[in-house]
């Protein structure tokens, strides 16, 4: 045992871990706005998981394929975001809270909501459909 001790702190603004061929596969930092991130690419340098952290908000995003298909979970001060994004990157289904309330979305690939279930405040569910005839169509529980 040697009385040597390590540093205890690294300070830096970012941190890379690159493979073999150079390619990062991980970094941990800060962004151009000083927010805080940690961002995981493949092996072609194709970023697939990025958390990050904000004064107003703290998120991961997944991404596991080629295209902008992705999931989505966001904290911010209006409450939890859960989204799922189509390869043109429209949000096509969120979970969220709404006042406090569970709300549960569908949305066409225009970015249109077209079906939405909702736990109410006083604990009932209301159904809400958007048609072709462009009218809401709703219908409590």
């Amino acid at each position: 045992m040697t009385d040597e001790n390590p540093n205890d702190v690294i300070r830096t603004k970012r941190v890379e871990i690159v493979d073999d061929n150079g390619t990062v596969r991980a970094s941990l930092g800060l962004s151009d706005q000083n927010n805080v991130y940690l961002s995981m690419s493949d092996t072609s340098g194709t970023r697939r998981v990025l958390m990050s952290a904000t004064a107003n908000f703290c998120g991961l995003r997944l991404n596991m394929s080629d295209s902008t298909e992705t999931l989505s979970m966001i904290v911010q001060y209006d409450g939890p975001i859960i989204s799922f994004s189509d390869a043109n990157g429209v949000s096509r289904m969120k979970m969220h809270m709404s006042e406090g309330y569970p709300v549960i979305s569908l949305v066409r690939p225009d970015g249109m909501n077209i079906f939405q279930i909702e736990l109410l405040p006083d604990g009932t569910a209301r159904i809400q459909g958007h048609g072709k005839d462009h009218n809401d169509h709703i219908w409590p529980l």
